[in-house]
């Protein structure tokens, strides 16, 4: 059974829906079928409605409209970078080989503090149905950026590009941020430090990312904490970065250490605990690969040395790794 429309959702969805509607009827282009009543099914209308509106556009514009397949490739191009502003480049070089159609992304560094994702689509008109794309467009960008990160991204301010809109406010309910409505680009503002966040994410989860991208504030709950907090250690340990500390992670969320730790231990556990199965988990998955030494997966999980690693192992396991390795893959020779 499909999940309920959640609270975050659920100040988007109807404004939302409304507006998709006009710009449909402006474009005299007929409304996809059904009427959402959960996430998932308007998570399903409004990709119909988008796509419906972007075809729409590109014919005006005379070039071919951005695929699901061109969208696709874009996400997994950004999911082989290290860190946000490295995903942030890559967008912009994918877009800048799909030009015209996809238009073109930059970032720009106003300041120490100040970050901003531009995105000019190179439309012949700015009128309120192509200005409605762009804006999904752009909104699609932000939903990736803090997918990739595993954690919300705040925005300052949001730029809705060069067509006056009277009709704002559902767009500021589905960025969460203040709006400029009438400037010259679309864009995200943000603080620079996000730049350096590394990229949390694995191949393994981006299929259930891209069957629901870019509504999925529309469709699933946000993570838990605990799983905020293991996955953006474990991001740590792909990118081969030193162990965030407790108070990296607090930054990162923007939690107070004191808060971070209250809510953990409400849900049953601790940044330790997290950690330390992240730790286990991630060396059993290196165990698995006989090619591996213990002394090279010492050295990928940041242990000083392999007792250092070992002793720990032990403590998780009650065996050392080469036993571990030994009972699960018998062929090992270690």
């Amino acid at each position: 059974m499909s999940e309920p429309v959640n609270h975050v959702a659920s100040k988007v969805l109807g404004p939302m829906l409304v507006l998709l509607e006009q710009e449909l009827a402006r474009a005299d282009i007929t409304r996809p079928d059904g009427v959402p009543v959960n996430g998932e099914q308007f998570a399903q209308w409004y990709l119909a409605a988008v796509q419906a509106l972007e075809v729409y556009v590109a014919e005006r514009d005379n070039h071919p409209p951005v695929t699901n397949r061109d969208i696709q490739m874009m996400c997994r191009c950004a999911l082989t970078a290290l860190t946000l502003g490295e995903a942030i480049d890559l967008v912009g070089d994918f877009a800048d080989m799909l030009a015209p159609r996809c238009g073109a992304t930059s970032l720009t560094l106003l300041d120490d503090q100040t970050a901003i994702f531009k995105m000019d689509s190179y439309r012949n008109s700015n009128d309120a149905v192509a200005n409605l794309v762009d804006i999904t467009g752009l909104y699609a960008f932000y939903q990736l950026f803090q997918w990739l990160v595993a954690a919300p991204l705040p925005l300052r301010q949001v730029g809705l590009g060069p067509c006056q809109r009277e009709d704002v406010m559902p767009l500021l309910n589905l960025f969460g941020a203040p709006a400029l409505a009438s400037g010259p680009l679309l864009s995200l503002t943000f603080d620079t430090r996000w730049l350096a966040a590394p990229v949390a994410r694995r191949s393994a989860e981006l299929t259930d990312f891209l069957a629901h991208f870019p509504c999925s504030i529309f469709h699933q709950q946000t993570d838990s904490l605990a799983e905020q907090v293991a996955t953006l250690i474990g991001a740590h340990l792909d990118q081969q970065m030193a162990l965030p500390s407790q108070a990296d992670i607090a930054a990162t969320l923007q939690l107070a250490q004191s808060t971070m730790r209250r809510k953990l231990q409400q849900a049953g556990t601790g940044f330790r605990r997290l950690r330390d199965q992240c730790l286990y988990e991630r060396a059993c998955e290196c165990l698995a690969d006989e090619n591996l030494t213990i002394e090279e997966i010492s050295r990928q999980l940041m242990f000083a040395d392999t007792t250092a690693f070992s002793r720990a192992f032990k403590h998780w396991s009650a065996e050392s790794p080469t036993a571990w390795r030994r009972r699960h893959f018998t062929s090992s020779s270690v």
